[in-house]
């Protein structure tokens, strides 16, 4: 009988003995709770970091001296830091402490940020960002892999949970940002001192040079300089970032701390070993021995069918989340609708907004409703929507209100609640949830690519049409997963409780 979390019973014998095993097996708990609760704010730092790059563009490109063309590489950078050290983390989360890495790749990001506020260099950027990248995919991958292997078939509301942080972290990451920003509308004055500033600012007296003045009063650069203002001056202020950035550096140091403060109160050892065992739909094993020859059966082939057609599943839905997030607003203002550029940016916002949500809202539903009751739900609101929009997306405005809130909704749970399905099915090693997060950011690079270049020759309905069309490779992809599992699989951790680690080993126990 499966019992909460304060209603444990002792698994041994009766006496004192039963009721040190009960006190331990207490304290496990509480111990998962606290990883998983520094997972979620390492969640909301990765969250900061994802969102916090778009609003700093003008102010960098201005920090920087370079054109905003050149300064936007560090998206690019970024992505493939990210790519890599999804690859990277995949193969050592479980070699190393979890918490030992949580806390390195804490401290990375928090390094990288704040060489960021203060770079003014565009290599030396772009350098800084592949770092940062690399670092949020440790936190990203890692993440996923250890909520999901620690609760196992509980983890459907930690993952919402963690997921939510990361929503929050995305959207106030721009609120704390922006009274720091570059305006940009207004003149700089690194360079011209007006009359009054030169008047009470100096003492020694000025001389006004025009040299070919007529020229220099076309072009409104003629002004009053001192002979002794040194140009270099304003090139030693500090960067008008180093206060946001470096509040988000001292949060992630923080974080990073809590990781190395688990990691020093279990000595510094590894946590237990990841099971290497997969369970047939006979309960026959395949053990996996350091490498040597493994005997292929029913259940390798399950699991690579299945993480095949995961990856797949993340590829679209992430790519479906690029793309009508990130072309609504185009979508608004360029269609028949003829929205103004402040009611794009609301809808966008509305978008987002019920995006992030819904991800919390879901930490309850995820409570109530099994993984796969969420995904059909999920599935069911985007694909009668997208439909919907197809129709009406460029005619009838209330309508497309509507249908961007129901996608921002239906697409909030979707990610943790697949990963939570396909830990029930298979065993989700770290290398296996490296490659759902790669192929994850592979869409999220290459489809709002494609997306552009074909509303380039097309009209904007064309970015409603390939919505619709992601979203139902999504639903294909999604039912011919959960027929292969239905069918085939051996639901590997169907019955198997949460993991709770401990200094002297691992303990199993449900509730």
């Amino acid at each position: 009988m499966k019992r909460k979390a304060d209603e444990i019973e002792p698994l041994s014998g009766g006496g004192q003995h039963a009721k040190c095993d009960l006190h331990q097996e207490t304290l496990s708990v509480r111990r998962l709770r606290v990883e998983t609760f520094l997972i979620a704010l390492s969640f909301f730092g990765f969250g900061t970091c994802i969102a916090v790059i778009g609003p700093s563009l003008p102010s960098l490109e201005h920090q920087l001296s370079e054109p905003i063309d050149k300064v936007s590489l560090a998206f690019t950078l970024r992505g493939i830091g990210y790519l890599l050290g999804a690859l990277v983390s995949g193969h050592i989360f479980e070699k190393i402490s979890y918490n030992l890495l949580f806390g390195t790749a804490m401290l990375c990001m928090a390094f990288a940020a704040l060489a960021a506020a203060f770079c003014r260099n565009l290599i030396i950027l772009l350098v800084v960002m592949a770092a940062w990248g690399f670092a949020m995919a440790f936190v990203d991958t890692g993440g996923n892999f250890v909520c999901v292997n620690s609760w196992k078939t509980k983890s459907g509301p930690y993952m919402q949970a963690i997921h939510f942080a990361f929503g929050v972290g995305a959207t106030v990451s721009p609120l704390i940002v922006s009274p720091f920003l570059l305006d940009t509308n207004e003149p700089s004055n690194s360079t011209t001192l007006n009359v009054t500033t030169s008047m009470t600012s100096f003492d020694t007296t000025t001389e006004l040079y025009f040299d070919d003045c007529e020229t220099r009063l076309d072009e409104k650069n003629c002004s009053i300089i001192p002979e002794n203002y040194d140009f270099h001056k304003d090139n030693m202020k500090l960067p008008n970032l180093w206060l946001p950035y470096g509040s988000l550096s001292i949060y992630h140091i923080s974080v990073a701390l809590a990781f190395f403060s688990l990691l020093l109160k279990d000595g510094g050892k590894c946590t237990p070993k990841q099971n290497k065992q997969i369970k047939d739909s006979n309960d026959q094993k395949i053990h996996v021995n350091h490498g040597k020859t493994k005997t292929i059966t029913r259940d390798v082939i399950l699991f690579v069918t299945v993480l095949s057609l995961l990856c797949l599943f993340g590829f679209c839905h992430v790519g479906q989340t690029a793309i009508f997030g990130g072309y609504i607003f185009t979508f608004a203002v360029e269609s028949d609708l003829n929205f103004s550029v402040q009611e794009a940016s609301y809808l966008t916002a509305v978008y987002w907004g019920s995006f992030t949500a819904f991800r919390g809202f879901s930490i309850i539903l995820a409570k109530k409703l099994s993984s796969k009751v969420m995904l059909i739900s999920d599935l069911s609101g985007l694909f009668i929507f997208a439909i919907i929009l197809v129709i009406f997306a460029d005619s009838i405005k209330p309508l497309l209100w509507i249908g961007t809130v129901v996608l921002g909704m239906a697409s909030a749970s979707m990610f943790p609640s697949a990963m939570s399905w396909a830990g029930v099915h298979i065993t989700l090693s770290s290398r296996a949830t490296a490659a759902v997060i790669v192929s994850s950011a592979v869409a999220q690079m290459a489809l709002p690519w494609i997306t552009g270049f074909i509303l380039a020759s097309y009209q904007m309905m064309a970015m409603m049409y390939l919505n619709l069309a992601v979203i139902i490779l999504n639903v294909t992809t999604f039912v011919t997963m959960e027929i292969v599992a239905s069918r085939f699989g051996s639901r590997a951790n169907e019955n198997q409780c949460p993991t709770y680690s401990t200094n002297e080993g691992e303990c199993e126990m449900e509730f």
